[in-house]
């Protein structure tokens, strides 16, 4: 993990590491996922944010439950939420999921 202003992230080559491509969506190249902490996706479920859990073979599906959320945490998995490929992903995180502030 790094840091960006104050704020621990999982970067882009650790999700890649992981087995997840930090690369656009083929089909829909405007769109990408971004990794998260354990406390950012925990502050995304609580507000309803759309929360996926990523698998190392480049697969995901989506966090609808409780029981979903916990399984990403048992079974060493890691979250993920989608953003557009215009958007500054670190500021992103920053303004809407930086628990330090």
């Amino acid at each position: 993990m790094k840091t960006y202003k104050g704020m621990e992230y999982v970067t882009l080559e650790e999700m890649k590491e992981y087995g997840y491509s930090p690369e656009p969506y083929a089909e829909c190249p405007e769109v990408r996922m971004i990794p998260l902490t354990r406390e950012q996706a925990l502050f995304a479920y609580d507000n309803n944010k759309e929360l996926f859990m990523l698998y190392k073979d480049d697969a995901e599906s989506y966090v609808y439950s409780d029981e979903d959320f916990q399984n990403v945490i048992d079974w060493g998995l890691m979250f993920g939420m989608e953003v557009n490929t215009d958007e500054d992903w670190l500021e992103k995180l920053y303004v809407e999921f930086n628990i330090t502030k």
